[in-house]
């Protein structure tokens, strides 16, 4: 599967290394996200970014 410009990437990091994905993962994270977002009342397209913390005890 070639990327051009125009498609969309998914890019993720844990403690700022990357994680490798492969075509079909990478589809299937961001068409679920875009899935889940797209139900939120203000959702538009454009970047999206997601941050996920660690809880503190």
């Amino acid at each position: 599967m070639e990327k051009d410009k125009e498609q969309e990437i998914v890019e993720i990091y844990i403690d700022e290394k990357r994680i490798p994905l492969n075509p079909f993962v990478e589809e299937i994270i961001r068409k679920t996200i875009k899935g889940m977002l797209s139900t939120l009342k203000g959702f538009q397209e454009g970047e999206i970014k997601i941050i996920i913390k660690p809880e503190k005890n």
